[in-house]
């Protein structure tokens, strides 16, 4: 409620609506600090967020900190459409902790966004160059097709996008496939699918058990997150590698279709 109420009392302050081109909020952090709040991070949706709609001049938005911003593809629609000079989109989300029973709440937090929300945001705003969303790896087939001429005629100049923890869904080949159409100019895709890590002791204590053949559920179990984690971390690679070559495979295409013979 605070931040809401926050960004009413923004867009209500004379010229602000028109004027402002960035907005930046670290949320869910200690007051005059950087540390993370130790309560569970707050989880932000569309009802906290929608003042931001009247910022009709925004250019860039970032919301970071020990927070998360969940939002379905109909209302990045929304944004998209009343921000035509966007730029920079960035949802950050939290960084793991250490502290497997709080990751394992952040490991299933909920992403309710699509790739449709990607569609949406490459189709109305031309001038973006970097994304920070997780999103399901699901999408409209048609409404795709529909857009493809105009993302043709118009190319994003997107280069980054971070995906934060979104899932593998149908592979790497159909989501880079998805991207290499909506970005043709991506190169570098982040991920946070980050390792738990495990302090000296924790170390020591793990080389003593390998040591002595002895097994250890409440290590078991962190490992196996790792592990699943890396193979997501891993999968989200590929796609960064296989985009350009979708890119050039596309053009080559429109290419041969142009020159017959």
């Amino acid at each position: 409620m605070l931040l809401k109420a926050f960004l009413l009392r923004l867009i209500g302050l004379p010229g602000i609506p028109g004027r402002l081109k960035t907005l930046d909020l670290a949320l869910g952090l200690r007051p005059y600090s950087y540390e993370p709040h130790p309560d569970d991070p707050p989880l932000y949706g569309f009802l906290t967020l929608y003042p931001v709609i009247a910022l009709l001049s925004l250019q860039r938005l970032r919301i970071r900190g020990h927070a998360y911003v969940s939002l379905r593809s109909r209302q990045i629609y929304y944004m998209a459409e009343s921000w035509p000079q966007l730029r920079v989109l960035d949802f950050e989300p939290c960084a793991p902790s250490k502290d497997y029973a709080v990751t394992q709440k952040q490991e299933h937090y909920p992403v309710l966004a699509d790739m449709d929300g990607l569609i949406y945001l490459a189709s109305s705003c031309p001038h973006l160059e970097y994304v920070g969303l997780g999103f399901l790896p699901k999408y409209d087939k048609q409404y795709l097709r529909q857009q493809l001429p105009r993302l043709r005629a118009h190319p994003v100049p997107l280069q980054r996008l971070n995906v934060g923890r979104s899932p593998s869904g149908y592979g790497p080949t159909s989501i880079a496939v998805v991207l290499s159409a909506l970005f043709p100019r991506l190169t570098e895709i982040e991920d946070r699918w980050d390792v738990l890590p495990l302090d000296e002791h924790e170390l020591m204590h793990e080389a003593y058990l390998r040591n002595n053949d002895i097994s250890d559920s409440e290590y078991q179990v962190p490992r196996a997150v790792n592990r699943a984690a890396m193979e997501m971390h891993d999968m989200w690679a590929s796609v960064e590698l296989l985009v350009p070559m979708y890119v050039e495979r596309r053009k080559q295409r429109i290419a041969d279709a142009m020159n017959p013979n």
